[in-house]
């Protein structure tokens, strides 16, 4: 069995009330995921190469 398969078992043990607390830390930890998009969307073609070297920094 897999964790995931075993956290869900678990969830559907639970009160309502622990559920709803439960979303609202999910929500939580899911905000706090870092989101590089801007960094990714900003990229252009003719910024190809300008960081190669960063590895050997």
């Amino acid at each position: 069995m897999s964790k995931v398969e075993e956290i869900e078992q678990l969830i559907e043990q639970l009160p309502a009330e622990n559920i709803a607390e439960l979303a609202a830390w999910m929500q939580q930890r899911a905000t706090a995921i870092r989101d590089h998009s801007a960094f990714l969307n900003s990229y252009a073609p003719e910024d190809e190469g300008l960081y190669d070297d960063a590895v050997a920094r």
